[in-house]
């Protein structure tokens, strides 16, 4: 991923599914928002993989990262604050028809729930959750990773 300027003047760097947590352009973004990695590990030996998590309230997100120390999973609480600091990138859209139009341009596989839609594509699933008609919430999955749809 690229450098380029952020919120307020700030240059950060923007974070993706598939990025390593030990990559420069991670380590740079978790000291520039000082965010400390949680390490979580199979203490009940129950075969889980160990993971490591990145959350920030202060930046409406969260960041997993697997066995592999490859981020996984984001989320994204406030996906217009993401949006504006350059935190992450994933398609703007703020409406079940935006998003499925999208998803029909593009040759996006297309998953829908009772209050959410999921595109997905080669590498990266991006699931919308909605609180009514408003965008609430989005997550950005590695393609690999994302749960298998009951009705794929």
């Amino acid at each position: 991923m690229a450098l380029h300027p952020g919120g307020l003047g700030w240059w950060t760097w923007m974070i993706d599914v598939g990025m390593r947590l030990k990559s420069d352009e991670v380590i740079e973004f978790l000291e520039l928002y000082d965010l400390p990695v949680e390490y979580q590990f199979d203490r009940l030996h129950e075969g889980e993989s160990d993971s490591y998590t990145v959350e920030s309230d202060e930046l409406s997100l969260d960041l997993r990262f697997d066995a592999d120390q490859r981020c996984v999973a984001i989320f994204i609480r406030d996906p217009e604050l993401a949006l504006s600091k350059g935190l992450v990138s994933f398609p703007r859209l703020q409406s079940p028809a935006e998003i499925e139009a999208y998803a029909k341009s593009n040759a996006l596989n297309l998953i829908r729930g009772p209050s959410w839609l999921r595109c997905d594509g080669p590498s990266r699933c991006v699931h919308y959750e909605f609180n009514g008609h408003v965008l609430k919430m989005v997550t950005v999955m590695s393609a690999d990773t994302a749960p298998v749809a009951a009705d794929r």
